[in-house]
């Protein structure tokens, strides 16, 4: 296992009836956010997840040592819990941007019945198999976040939205996917991609799953 933290500061463990939080010591109240230190931090959680089941915290989770081993105390069961959901399971964040509607393209969604809708999706998925398609829809956000959300997440046991908002958005979310699932959920992404051309995709990922944590532990927090 890693002997040394960011800053090169040496590793030891807090264990409390079953539960063992890998930390070091800090001069500091925050670390400098820097490449350097984000590939140690993630390079340390990366050597335990390869052993043990991690529940991961990002850097900068900076607490004074009684306060540590009083998050183990009294989170103990919350903590154990969290652990056991994320055993074994990475974590993707998938966003898509729809572009703006260009020159004889119609945007449609929220005021169509269902039957037209049908057949103006049919029109749109069935136009990219001809060469001289009579028409071009610009499907609205919502529908297509069931169009590419849908896939992901029948793929991920657990899902969250993100924080990227605005009306361009079709989708910002963090799946939960168990390791033996990672490249199904990358080629169903790739396969999306490939399919609404007209998106702009983002992937992150696979990394520790950071956000799949119900214990928010942050500088200040206060642990009576």
């Amino acid at each position: 296992m890693p002997t040394a933290g960011v800053g090169g500061q040496r590793i030891f463990h807090i264990q409390n009836r079953g539960l063992c939080a890998a930390v070091s010591p800090s001069r500091h109240r925050q670390y400098d956010v820097t490449e350097k230190n984000l590939k140690t931090h993630e390079s340390v959680i990366q050597a335990y997840m390869a052993k043990y089941p991690v529940l991961p915290y990002r850097i900068n989770t900076v607490v004074g040592e009684r306060v540590g081993r009083g998050v183990l105390q009294k989170y103990h069961a919350a903590l154990s819990k969290d652990l056991q959901g994320v055993q074994n399971r990475r974590q993707f964040r998938v966003r898509v941007i729809r572009r703006k509607a260009g020159p004889g393209e119609k945007p449609i969604g929220s005021l169509l019945a269902p039957s037209e809708m049908k057949a103006r999706m049919s029109d749109y998925i069935g136009s990219a198999k001809r060469s001289a398609p009579r028409k071009t829809y610009v499907l609205k956000p919502h529908v297509y976040k069931n169009m590419v959300h849908g896939p992901l997440e029948g793929i991920a046991d657990r899902t969250k939205n993100g924080s990227l908002a605005g009306s361009h958005t079709v989708v910002d979310s963090l799946y939960l996917v168990h390791k033996s699932q990672t490249n199904d959920f990358r080629n169903e992404y790739l396969h999306l991609q490939q399919q609404f051309q007209e998106l702009e995709f983002f992937l992150t990922g696979p990394e520790p799953p950071y956000d799949f944590t119900s214990v928010s532990i942050v500088a200040g927090n206060k642990w009576d």
